[in-house]
């Protein structure tokens, strides 16, 4: 069996969605990462997210409403 890598577009597809959810349910969506994670923080600016800061050790993006 082969397991396929966890590529930066599955990721990007991934974010959308969970714009899309958000978006549809009147909430905003929040995006929380490891500091060193520089990919999901590239997405999630890429994406709208504005940076708040680091939280519990966490870089922490919100997408306004």
């Amino acid at each position: 069996m082969r397991i396929r890598r966890f590529t930066e577009s599955d990721a990007t597809a991934l974010t959308r969605d969970l714009l899309h959810k958000a978006t549809a349910l009147g909430k905003q969506a929040v995006i929380e990462c490891d500091p060193k994670q520089e990919i999901t923080k590239t997405i999630a600016i890429h994406e709208g997210f504005d940076y708040i800061g680091i939280k519990d050790g966490l870089s922490v993006f919100i997408k306004p409403l």
